[in-house]
């Protein structure tokens, strides 16, 4: 019996611990997440629009390619928010995308593959339209064409311009205010039948994150990399990591962290993922204290 109220208990922390999410910081990462930052600095990219015919929903698939100003290209997994039908239209970067697109007439469903060489590469503000021709009956192939009337034209321009004003406003904060998490922070956190004992240090544009647990002796676990935030995200570009001073391999090829924080006076509150290493799942979340000279003297 006691197994077995254990076992639930376990279960209990787990879901407890992966439903404390809050709603508003799984929509401020998943927002994050479509201004696609995939190495430092985080690039101010150049996007087009995809019109979706009456009918069609389109839904990204696999990498796509991107663009940047100097002609570089870089291959970025599509992110998580990403992954879904649209039935309106698509921001997408410049570059080359693959599209699984359904077509729905009188409730039956049609599918296929959409996809562009670099023959066809998407250029910057630029307006495309996914529809479908009837190569016979009850047999539709969509094709994918430069937008060419006015009013689709025009929606697509009016959504660009919108995603642009929001990413710029998203991508210019940590400028505007580069002292907002400048510092030390330092917190507990308790998991289970575990504490953590974690310090945040905030310089310029790195963080660099220290984690120590009851249960492994107190032994360190060091990440390091560049940082960016927003208003109310984190995020962390891995570059070093370190398990006992031991360099951990591999380390700055993991994706970026993200998490959402709010700030108040000396208070620091993350939400979000944990952080991985050396084979351990980190505690990295939770309610964090600014230090301070007369703190640290206490």
């Amino acid at each position: 019996m006691k197994k077995i109220f254990l076992l639930t208990a376990l279960f209990a922390a787990v879901i407890g611990s992966a439903m404390g999410q809050s709603k508003e910081a799984k929509e401020a990462i998943a927002y994050a997440e479509q201004f696609d930052f995939p190495t430092p600095p985080i690039r101010s990219l150049e996007y087009c629009y995809i019109v979706l015919e009456k009918g069609i929903c389109a839904m990204l698939t696999t990498d796509y390619i991107y663009v940047t100003d100097d002609s570089v290209l870089y291959r970025r997994p599509v992110p998580p928010n990403k992954l879904k039908w649209e039935c309106e239209g698509l921001v997408v970067p410049r570059g080359i995308v693959s599209l699984s697109v359904r077509y729905y007439k009188k409730r039956q469903e049609y599918t296929g593959i959409v996809s562009n060489s670099m023959s066809t590469m998407l250029k910057a503000d630029s307006v495309y339209k996914i529809s479908v021709i009837n190569d016979k009956e009850n047999s539709y192939r969509a094709i994918f064409t430069p937008a060419t009337d006015p009013e689709e034209l025009a929606l697509g321009q009016a959504a660009l311009k919108k995603h642009k004003e929001e990413r710029n406003r998203f991508l210019n904060y940590q400028a505007q205010n580069p002292n907002r998490l400048e510092g030390t922070w330092k917190g507990e956190k308790k998991r289970l039948m575990n504490t953590f004992f974690i310090e945040y240090d905030f310089n310029g544009d790195k963080l660099r994150y220290e984690g120590k647990s009851k249960s492994l002796k107190n032994r360190p676990f060091v990440a390091e990399g560049r940082l960016f935030y927003s208003e109310n995200i984190i995020i962390l570009f891995p570059e070093k990591a370190y398990n006992k001073d031991k360099e951990v391999k591999g380390f700055n090829n993991e994706s970026p962290y993200i998490w959402y924080y709010t700030i108040q006076d000396d208070i620091l509150q993350i939400e979000g993922g944990r952080l991985f290493g050396s084979g351990i799942i980190w505690e990295n979340t939770g309610t964090f204290h600014r230090v301070t000279s007369d703190t640290e003297n206490q």
